[in-house]
């Protein structure tokens, strides 16, 4: 069986990171294959800090807009 232990923050160096390598290494043992998903290193556009503007009503705007 396999598991993959997702670190779910895009922040560099995450405590969440830390935990999932933790976790891997406890996972070993128990499965054949363990994975360990960094969202950081995936670069995903829904969460980066700075990069949205806030427009004159006071909504954020996505790093997605053309805008």
């Amino acid at each position: 069986m396999n598991i993959t232990i997702i670190a779910g923050s895009q922040r560099p160096n995450s405590q969440s990171l830390n935990v999932a390598n933790y976790l891997a290494t406890l996972a070993d043992q128990h499965f054949e294959q363990v994975n360990v998903l960094d969202l950081h290193q995936l670069n995903l556009p829904f969460w980066n800090e700075g990069c949205g503007k806030v427009a004159k009503n006071g909504r954020h705007s996505s790093p997605l807009d053309s805008s």
